[in-house]
């Protein structure tokens, strides 16, 4: 595994919002690409804590504190492929990459809130 992507600050990119849906899964709302998702628990969870702030591995942290997990490994895999999935559809972007900040300035100029604020 790359533990590099473990320092990546994740930064919401889409309008999204959460509402909880059948047998314990959520569905992520895209609101500015009227997409919709399904997620477990866990994903959920993970979704929760990006806010900006935290690296993948400061969350990765917290959910095995939630989880009461030992190892690291399987939920750092995890939030990695999570990470990727939601990077993959837009939902997602690497805080203070050139992409983030023309994103942002775009979002500016239109006026428009991209959700990460």
């Amino acid at each position: 595994m790359n533990r590099k992507k473990l320092k990546i600050i994740p930064e919401e990119l889409s309008n999204i919002s959460f509402t909880p849906g059948d047998s314990g899964k959520y569905v992520l709302h895209d609101r500015l690409r009227k997409g919709s998702y399904i997620l477990n628990e866990t994903a959920y969870n993970i979704c929760m804590k990006i806010d900006g702030e935290k690296r993948l591995q400061d969350i990765a942290y917290e959910i095995a504190d939630k989880y009461n997990v030992s190892s690291l490994n399987e939920i750092e895999k995890d939030i990695i492929d999570l990470y990727h999935f939601l990077k993959k559809n837009k939902l997602v972007i690497p805080k203070n990459s050139l992409g983030y900040k023309l994103i942002k300035l775009y979002y500016f100029l239109l006026g428009i809130n991209s959700g990460g604020d």
